[in-house]
């Protein structure tokens, strides 16, 4: 049941990255997938203990596997905030990464909770050792970089939620009372008549 439920959300993200493409002005770059072309390959090399999984993901650290169909498409990134950013699209879907934060910790300011749980932090750890091997970064600049994507995610949730339009909306509107109200009492004052 855990594999399958795997197996749905990265196709769901695959299809996802691939109508993000198209909208950018990409061609989809969809391969058919014909199951009867897999099993002769696996019959005519001789492999038959190896499982499916192991075949279909490449796993990247201990607690890190992903898809390799996904994997090839980032894997020559040479920037590290844009690999970091793209392992984290395959890894999770863009709700999630909207809706947690990377450690969960205290507010220094306020002493409040985070209102967004972490992610999981043996996955985070294991993706962060990966990348800090591959470019030979520091784990805080990893971290750093992790923390734009989630932000960068939140943002576009509401976005997409229509809530930053109210937002600013509400910003807007107040900022034009204040000037309209300015306004007023200079005309009033041109015309010696104040209150």
């Amino acid at each position: 049941m855990n594999t399958l439920m795997m197996q749905m959300r990265h196709t769901a993200n695959e299809l996802r990255v691939t109508l993000d493409h198209v909208l950018h002005g990409g061609e989809a770059a969809v391969e058919p997938q014909n199951p009867d072309e897999a099993v002769p390959f696996l019959s005519e090399s001789g492999v038959h203990n190896i499982p499916e999984d192991d075949i279909n993901f490449v796993y990247l650290a201990e607690n890190v596997r992903v898809p390799k169909d996904l994997y090839d498409r980032v894997a020559d990134i040479s920037d590290y905030k844009k690999y970091v950013g793209a392992l984290l699209m395959i890894i999770f879907d863009r709700d999630t990464l909207a809706t947690h934060c990377l450690q969960g910790r205290k507010n220094n300011f306020t002493g409040e909770d985070s209102h967004k749980p972490p992610l999981p932090r043996d996955i985070l750890k294991s993706l962060m050792d990966h990348v800090a091997e591959k470019f030979g970064v520091d784990i805080t600049q990893i971290k750093y970089a992790i923390r734009t994507k989630l932000n960068n995610e939140d943002k576009l949730l509401k976005k997409r939620l229509g809530l930053a339009k109210a937002e600013n909306r509400a910003a807007v509107d107040q900022t034009f009372y204040q000037n309209a109200s300015l306004l007023s009492r200079k005309d009033a004052m041109a015309n010696g008549s104040e209150f």
